[in-house]
């Protein structure tokens, strides 16, 4: 699937994102309630659980754990719906590369697991220039999953590891 997606086309981003779309899409629901076993099932290793939940309501729990050696932060909500909603607005000001992750950040609440140090080719190894460990996000039945990877595509792919192995109830 990753050679489709790098194969050569029309060169548009606009085709890319919908390749990445079709490839890994960004929201799947069936209308089960997930909950973190549900992860730990599958193999996801929580690594801690954040506290500071009712700074973005109508977020329930939020986990930090590894899966496949990749970082993930998993949001729980109610319902789809809650989810679908604010946040996916709460993800996306963290996500991506224009993702806020140092200074005034909305949620301090594992904040600096959030972000990763970027080094431009020939800055000195004490310059570290902060960017988002979460290239993207999808969202999954009740939950948010911000999945490590430095653009869109490697970090749908990251979520789709993890993911797809939830797909049968």
């Amino acid at each position: 699937m990753i050679l489709a997606c790098s194969g050569s086309g029309n060169g548009s981003s606009g085709n890319m994102e919908d390749i990445i779309e079709t490839a890994f899409p960004k929201t799947s629901n069936s209308g089960r309630i997930l909950s973190i076993d549900d992860l730990k099932t599958v193999g996801f290793k929580v690594r801690k659980q954040y506290k500071e939940v009712d700074f973005l309501p109508p977020l329930n729990e939020s986990w930090h754990g590894m899966f496949n050696k990749m970082d993930y932060e998993i949001r729980f909500y109610s319902s789809h719906e809650d989810a679908s909603g604010q946040g996916v607005v709460d993800a996306e000001i963290v996500t991506g590369k224009d993702g806020i992750v140092t200074g005034d950040v909305p949620w301090e609440d594992g904040a600096k697991d959030r972000r990763r140090c970027s080094r431009p080719p020939g800055q000195p190894h004490s310059g570290c220039n902060y960017t988002s460990k979460y290239g993207d996000f999808v969202i999954y039945e009740n939950v948010i999953a911000m999945c490590e990877g430095k653009d869109k595509l490697e970090s749908r792919e990251t979520c789709s590891s993890l993911l797809s192995l939830l797909s049968t109830p």
